[in-house]
Formats: C-alpha cells, structure tokens, sequence
C-alpha cells in the first residue's frame, strides 16, 4: 500500500463522513479538525479506511492536529499498523 493510496482513501472516507465539504478544501496541511471532523467522525473516517485497506489503524493516529499529508504519511508506514 502506497502513501498515494491511503491518501485516496482518506480522501474519499473524508468526504463520505462529512458530505457537506468539497474536494477543493482537503488540502495537504489541513486536519481533520479544521475540516469540522468531531470526535466521532474521526472513528468513521478511521473504521472506514481499515475496512476499504484492510489494515488496522490506531485510534490515536487521527488524533492531534497532524495535516492530511502527514497522516498519509503515518497511516502508510507499515510500521504505524497494528
């Protein structure tokens, strides 16, 4: 799995969440707080990719104020998965 490929599904697990955001506003340096994620969309959006990779992800790895980018970043590196 490419950083590529868990930025897409990132992407689109986003925008399934949070409907109501365009795909112009997932910028690289925005988190998921900015984007109006609660706590709550961010387990969705967390369950979502583990489902559509089929990998398993911490819960804490949506956590902070980590920009999109670097979240691919971590979520990409195998050495981040459970």
């Amino acid at each position: 799995m490419t950083r590529d490929d868990v930025l897409a599904a990132l992407h689109r697990n986003i925008l399934e969440t949070l409907p109501d955001l365009e795909a112009d506003e997932l910028l690289p340096e925005r988190n998921l707080e900015e984007l109006g994620a609660t706590s709550l969309d961010r387990l969705d959006i967390l369950v979502g990719l583990q489902e559509e990779l089929g990998v398993r992800f911490p819960v804490e790895s949506l956590s902070g104020n980590r920009g999109l980018a670097s979240l691919a970043d971590l979520l990409s590196d195998s050495s981040e998965l459970r």
